[in-house]
């Protein structure tokens, strides 16, 4: 055992003797690093409905915004009604770049979730982020979470 360990301790300090270790300015060569990405996560409930807004901010700036809202019906048969609604309009919206939509439903409960990209965004998905997402979508992680906040929202 101390053989092989006398063994393991050698060729390491072969290796260091081979690749060097110095200190020093790395001949020139500079790192970066990514900017900070901070989520802001907010939720609300009330009567069956429920609504999700996920933002994600790089550098104060918002990157991509994601919006799910939670609709309960009357019954099925009105969820399977809205959901086909829902499908019909998504070709659509997916056809904009920097924007996608999807839909589902489970009893009576139907969800349509919305995806923006920002910086991938055309005119077209530009004006819907504007309908979905409105007036928040010039402000930073503390100007969004306060005005969901006083929304009602929870955010963590």
């Amino acid at each position: 055992m101390k053989k092989n360990l006398l063994v393991c301790v050698m060729a390491l300090a072969a290796v260091f003797a081979l690749t060097g270790c110095k200190k020093g300015n790395n001949n020139g060569e500079t790192t970066t690093t990514q900017p900070a990405e901070k989520k802001l996560s907010c939720s609300l409930s009330e009567n069956g409905n429920s609504s999700r807004i996920t933002v994600t901010y790089e550098n104060d700036n918002i990157k991509k915004v994601v919006v799910s809202e939670t609709e309960k019906q009357k019954d099925e048969k009105t969820a399977k009604s809205e959901y086909d609604k829902n499908v019909k309009e998504m070709p659509e919206i997916n056809k904009n770049k920097g924007v996608s939509v999807s839909t589902s439903y489970s009893g009576t409960l139907v969800t349509g979730t919305f995806t923006f990209t920002i910086a991938d965004m055309d005119d077209g998905a530009k004006a819907i982020y504007d309908e979905v997402y409105g007036e928040l979508k010039d402000k930073n992680y503390d100007a969004t979470k306060t005005a969901l906040t006083d929304a009602g929202y929870k955010c963590n």
